[in-house]
């Protein structure tokens, strides 16, 4: 009698020696995953077109590699799946949107990013009669919150007629206009809420320029209307004028801010003079076409002469009664 035996085929055995990476992947993968980081985005103006912005968050590698993340939010958050937990920096992009760039810090698990609006702003730049605008400009801001600023640098493209546009924040800031070859023009307390039904007119100042901000050294805080004074000085250090005659001085008022400028300036080696006629200040150094900003003023302490008699006397040398 013949026996039928059935061979049952058998699976071979699986190399493990051979590819152990295949069976390690998970473990790494679950090492180097990092929980997610979560932006919430705060309004701070009134939006009233489709939210639509785009997050970027960019990071700078240890051999200097510079790595982007990028995810659209559509509602008021967003999630980020980030690679690595170092600190990173937040922007964002969107035609009807702005936020200002936020460094955030390794760690960070939740962060706000603040939201406006934009509105349209327009310009007309005029120099002197009979100079030419370059074709490129920049704009500055610093928009006004209860904290500290929050400030944005723009691009600006000069067209034939010297007219510029941009969008802006919907929100209460100061600007600062940088034209090459001319002194920067600023605007305080600009509302691009409401922007108005004519460009704005700025008119430009070539040459180079100084500006500041004129403070109390006891409290530190802006000193509105003080008349700060600007005289060239000689090649040996000697003022080429002086206060009692002040021969080619250049003068101007500090504003509420305790801002000044004095625009339209040759280069070379002047001296500040602030409040006190009897007091000169530091010597500050005007280079061609460019702007000399001083960030902190002091303002001149004034003089105080105490004359005492010991012991009171009138004129026939007897006391005095």
């Amino acid at each position: 009698m013949r026996r039928s035996i059935s061979r049952v085929p058998v699976a071979p055995a699986p190399c493990w020696w051979i590819f152990p990476w295949t069976f390690l992947a998970p473990l790494v993968l679950l090492r180097t995953t990092l929980p997610p980081v979560r932006v919430t985005l705060q309004e701070r103006s009134p939006i009233t077109a489709p939210r639509s912005i785009v997050l970027v968050a960019s990071f700078t590698g240890e051999r200097g590699a510079a790595t982007v993340v990028e995810a659209e939010a559509q509602g008021s958050s967003v999630d980020f799946l980030l690679p690595k937990d170092v600190p990173w920096r937040l922007s964002c992009r969107g035609s009807s949107l702005w936020c200002p760039n936020v460094d955030v810090p390794a760690g960070t698990r939740i962060t706000t990013v603040p939201v406006y609006a934009t509105m349209p702003w327009r310009a007309r730049l005029l120099p002197p009669s009979g100079q030419s605008l370059p074709q490129e400009a920049v704009l500055q801001g610093w928009v006004r919150t209860e904290g500290s600023p929050l400030s944005y640098r723009l691009p600006l493209t000069v067209h034939g007629d010297g007219s510029v546009a941009a969008a802006l924040p919907a929100a209460m800031q100061d600007l600062r206009l940088a034209v090459p070859g001319f002194a920067p023009a600023y605007r305080w307390r600009f509302d691009a809420k409401k922007p108005g039904p004519k460009p704005d007119v700025m008119r430009l100042v070539p040459g180079g320029s100084i500006s500041g901000v004129v403070i109390d050294p006891r409290t530190q805080l802006p000193v509105a209307a003080i008349s700060v004074r600007l005289a060239p000085a000689a090649a040996n250090g000697v003022l080429d004028a002086t206060p009692a005659e002040p021969v080619g001085v250049f003068e101007a008022p500090s504003d509420e801010r305790g801002f000044f400028q004095i625009t339209g300036l040759a280069s070379g080696t002047y001296r500040l003079y602030v409040g006190s006629a009897d007091h000169w200040g530091t010597e500050v150094a005007v280079e061609p076409h460019r702007e000399t900003f001083i960030p902190a003023v002091p303002l001149a302490k004034g003089l105080r002469l105490e004359v005492s008699v010991e012991p009171p006397q009138d004129p026939d040398s007897r006391p005095w009664r």
